[in-house]
Order: C-alpha cells, then structure tokens, then sequence
C-alpha cells in the first residue's frame, strides 16, 4: 500500500509538472515539442518558485507548515492554469491532429533500463554520515514543525544559520514539504519516493539535451540515452563517484548536480544560444539557473560556469554586446545565493 502512495505521488507530481510547463509556454509563447520537454518546463518553474519562496521563509524560522501550505497554493495557480489551457487545446483540436506516433525501439530499452534503476534505488539503502544528517534534518523539519533550527550532530537547538549551507539550497526542505503534503514518512520520502521521482526526472532533463543535441534525428538521441544509462549502470566502482551518488544517494540533493542541473542550465543555455534574439529563451535559462539552487551549493558555481562559457560564445558569435547583459542577469540568482552563503560563513 505505500508502495503504491509512493508511486502515485510521483505521478501526481509529474502531472503538476506538466501542467505548470504548460502554463510557463503559453505565457512565453513557447511551442514545446512533447510531454517531457513541458514536464522539465513546469519542473524547473516548480524548482525556482520553490527556492524564491522558502529561503526567506526559513530565515524567518516560520513553522514548516506554513511553508507547506503556501508552497501547494503558489504551486496550484501555474497548474490549474495549465490544466485549464490543455482542457481547451483538446476541445479544439480535431480527430484527426490527434496522432500517436511510433516510438523508436531505443526509447523503449532506455525507459526499461532508467525504470528498472530507479526500481533498485527504492529497494537498496544506503546508510552513511551523510544520509544520517539528511534524514534527521527532513524528519526534525515534517515533525517538529521546525525548518533546520536542530545541530545536525547533537540535537539541540541552534540559530537557522549554523545550517546556512541547507538554508540556500534547501532540497531537505523540499524533502520535508512533501512529506506534509502526501502524509508519507520522511524517512520514506528521502529513501524510495525521491530516487525513483529524481532518477526518472534525470532522464527527462537528460532526453531534452539530447533533443538540442540531435535535432532531426530522434534515434540518435535514443541512442545517446541508452549510452548514458549503460554508464551510469557500469560506472559505480566507487562510492564516491558520479555514476553512485546518481543511483544510490539521489535524495542528498548534491547527487543532482551532474545528472539534472547541470544539463537542465545547458539545455536553456543552448536554446538561448540557438535563439539569441529571443528574450523569452533567456527567461527559461533563468527559470532554470534558480531551479538549480535548490539541490546543492556546488549549483552556483557550476550553473554560472555553463551560462558564462555560452554567454561569451554567443556573445562573440553574434557580435552584440546585448547578449552578456542577458548572461550576468541569468547568473543573478547564484550570485544572489552565493553571496549569502559566503557573507554568513565569514561572520
């Protein structure tokens, strides 16, 4: 049964998702292509209001609840809009536009080899240091009421800034909300709902850089994610590793860094550079590098990293000045978060 409440939460989550992308390109005029690229859409805006709403939140030691409700509310508008759009899109549509396409055979290898990891990932545990500080601190923060006002060693009470690092990418936060809101056991969220929801979404981010990638050749982009899968499946010879954290500690946040955020920033970052012109690109590039904060600090260098090697290669390309302006404004949110993060850890 709570097999079952995890997987459907999931499904509910990816339905918010789309919705919420299907909101965001309708207001940016943007035609997405299919289902996931509207999914990774919606994802990041989810990310980045998250990240804008909870930071100060937390600052301000408001009960975790608070949080709770206020995320579902804010959450809720960009979805119900988005519903309501795809309810008359379908209205309108006529029999005949609707068409399901054949999949190419890659897509269907790759989507049981990503399935059947994530399977695993709900089923093996891991238990370190590390993922004893992140359970307790989501479980203190969905039952205590409190948002990272506990020592992450003894227990005890501490100001919100001895846990400034959890502060400004608050990923257990996001845990501990979702806990709330589903009635699921943190323990159980950090454990079998977030590997199976982030290893999935990975590959969604994954499938949309392959898209930029391959644009006219679909087979080639399944190819191209089989290739990544057959590495993460082969490459764990070590717990410290990329390919490991990916499977087996997805929940950590800092996992993401590799597999979602990174080619989420450079996914928007090649749209921005393909469409240059187009201010509604670098919006979504910006949407993006905000989403990115939530899961680790790392985030902030590596994000601007990915937008600043694109900014100056557009830049130079194009040969207008404009285009860096545009660059350091999407860079806004790290340098932002950053800045906090460092101006705490000097005091």
């Amino acid at each position: 049964m709570m097999l079952f409440r995890v997987i459907l939460t999931c499904i509910l989550l990816w339905i918010q998702c789309y919705f919420s992308g299907k909101s965001i390109s309708k207001l940016l005029s943007i035609r997405e292509k299919n289902v996931v690229q509207l999914i990774v859409t919606g994802m990041a805006g989810s990310l980045a209001l998250f990240q804008i709403l909870s930071v100060p939140l937390i600052f301000l030691r408001v009960p975790t609840h608070v949080l709770t409700i206020l995320s579902i509310i804010l959450l809720s508008v960009p979805g119900v809009h988005g519903f309501i759009l795809t309810i008359k899109e379908f209205k309108n549509r006529k029999k005949e536009e609707i068409a399901i396409k054949k999949p190419v055979w890659v897509f269907l290898l790759v989507a049981i080899l990503v399935v059947g990891s994530a399977s695993l990932s709900m089923i093996y545990e891991h238990e370190d240091w590390d993922d004893a500080e992140v359970v307790s601190l989501v479980t203190a923060a969905a039952q205590t009421d409190e948002m990272l006002t506990q020592h992450r060693e003894l227990g005890h009470e501490v100001p919100v800034t001895a846990n400034i690092k959890r502060v400004v990418s608050p990923f257990q936060m996001a845990e501990a909300v979702l806990s709330q809101a589903s009635g699921i056991h943190p323990a159980i969220i950090c454990h079998t709902l977030m590997p199976f929801l982030l290893i999935i979404s990975a590959f969604f981010v994954l499938y949309c850089l392959g898209t930029e990638f391959f644009r006219d050749d679909p087979e080639k982009c399944g190819f191209f994610l089989l290739f990544l899968i057959l590495i993460y499946l082969v490459g764990s010879y070590s717990t410290r590793n990329g390919q490991y954290f990916f499977l087996v500690r997805a929940w950590q946040g800092k996992a993401m860094i590799q597999a979602l955020t990174v080619p989420m920033v450079l996914h928007r970052m090649l749209g921005a550079m393909h469409y240059a012109g187009e201010r509604r690109r670098w919006i979504l590039l910006l949407i993006a590098v905000c989403a990115s904060c939530v899961f680790s600090n790392t985030a902030f260098l590596t994000s601007v990293l990915v937008v600043a090697a694109g900014t100056i290669v557009s830049t130079i390309r194009e040969r207008r000045p404009s285009i860096l302006l545009k660059g350091v404004i999407c860079c806004i949110p790290c340098v932002v978060y950053g800045g906090i993060l460092a101006g705490v850890v000097m005091l």
